[in-house]
C-alpha cells in the first residue's frame, strides 16, 4: 500500500488543478493531507462524502433507503435563525424533502462539525422511525452539537411533523485515541452505516489514510481523463473513436482502493522515518512522499481544522 501511494504521489503534478467531484478550487496539493498527521478540512470531508455518494448510487442494493449528503446539508440547516426559516426552505432542502416523501423509509447520513469543540461527527436522520442519531469518536465525552440539533428539529417539525426522537451517540463508530482522527472516523462511520465492513481502529489509522489517498488520486485521474476526452470531442470535426478510460467509476467504487468494506491491513513498518528516507526522490515538478508518512500524534485532546468553505 505504501509503494502504491508513493507511485501515485510521484505521478501527480504539484499544485495542479483538479476537477474531482466534491472539490471546488482545490489543487492536488490538498491530497497530501491524507498522507500526513494533519487535520482534515471541510473540503476533504466533502470530497469523501461525494465519493461515498457515488459509490452508494452504484451499489443501491447495499441499503436501498439510505442517502448520503455532503456538508451542504449542515450549511443549509445552520443558516436558519428560527423555525420560520423553513416555511420556505432552500431548493436544496426541497430536493431532499421530495426524495424523502417518495421513500418513506429514507435514512440520511451526513458529516457535521462541532465548532466549539473543533470536532467532526457523523449524523443520521431516520425519517421512518423519526429518530436522530450521532456517531462521535470520543468515547468519554461525546459532543452532540446543540445548535445544529436545534436547527434540525426546526426543519423536521416544520416539514415532517417532528420533533424527532434524539437517540444520542448510537451509530457504530471507531474510538479515537489521538487528536487528529475524528474527520476520518466520522466518514468511516458513515461508510460503515451504508456499506458495512470493519470499523476504523487506531491500529489501522495509517492504512486508512493511505486508502483515502488512493481514492482521491484515482478520482483525480478519472476526472482528468474525462476532461481530456471532452476536449478531444470538442476539437474533432469528424466522428472518431476515443480511447477508453483506464478506470471507470464503477470499477473504482467496487474493486479498487475505494472499497472501504474489506478489513484494512495493519500499517506496514515501511512507513517508518528511516525507511521513508530511502524512497525514490521526486521528479521535477512532482510531489515527493518523503516525510509524509510519519504520523506524529499531538498530546492535546482537540485540534483546530482549517475550513476552506466558511
Amino acid at each position: 500500500m505504501v509503494d502504491t501511494a508513493r507511485d501515485l504521489l510521484h505521478s501527480l503534478a504539484w499544485n495542479a488543478d483538479t476537477r474531482i467531484f466534491g472539490a471546488a478550487n482545490v489543487t492536488t496539493a490538498a491530497f497530501t493531507t491524507f498522507l500526513s498527521d494533519s487535520e482534515l478540512s471541510d473540503t476533504h470531508i466533502d470530497i469523501m462524502a461525494t465519493y461515498l455518494q457515488t459509490r452508494l448510487d452504484l451499489e443501491p442494493e447495499r441499503r436501498p433507503h439510505t442517502y448520503i449528503e455532503t456538508l451542504a446539508l449542515t450549511y443549509a440547516l445552520e443558516r436558519a435563525s428560527g423555525p420560520e426559516a423553513f416555511n420556505q426552505p432552500s431548493q436544496y432542502l426541497r430536493n431532499i424533502e421530495d426524495t424523502v416523501r417518495k421513500d418513506k423509509f429514507a435514512q440520511i447520513l451526513f458529516p457535521a462539525f462541532v465548532p466549539d469543540k473543533k470536532h467532526w461527527i457523523a449524523v443520521e436522520i431516520d425519517f421512518y422511525r423519526k429518530q436522530i442519531s450521532f456517531g462521535d469518536s470520543l468515547r468519554k465525552r461525546p459532543y452532540i452539537p446543540a445548535n445544529l440539533l436545534k436547527q434540525m428539529q426546526w426543519w423536521l417539525e416544520k416539514r415532517f411533523g417532528g420533533p424527532f426522537e434524539e437517540k444520542g451517540n448510537v451509530l457504530r463508530h471507531g474510538i479515537q485515541k489521538d487528536s487528529i482522527s475524528c474527520g476520518i472516523i466520522a466518514m468511516d462511520t458513515i461508510s460503515h452505516a451504508a456499506f458495512g465492513g470493519i470499523l476504523w481502529t487506531h491500529g489501522r489509522k495509517v492504512a486508512h489514510r493511505l486508502k483515502w489517498f488512493h481514492i482521491v488520486t484515482n478520482e483525480h485521474g478519472i476526472s482528468h481523463d474525462r476532461e481530456h476526452r471532452a476536449a478531444l470531442q470538442n476539437e474533432s470535426s469528424t466522428s472518431v473513436r476515443l480511447p477508453t478510460a483506464i478506470t471507470d467509476a464503477r470499477q473504482l467504487c467496487v474493486s479498487t482502493p475505494g472499497d472501504l468494506s474489506p478489513s484494512l491491513p495493519e500499517p506496514s513498518q515501511s512507513t517508518s522515518r528511516s525507511q521513508s528516507k530511502n524512497l525514490a526522490a521526486p521528479g521535477k515538478g512532482r510531489m515527493g512522499i518523503d516525510d509524509l508518512l510519519n504520523p506524529v500524534i499531538p498530546q492535546s485532546e482537540y485540534y483546530t481544522p482549517f475550513r476552506i468553505n466558511p
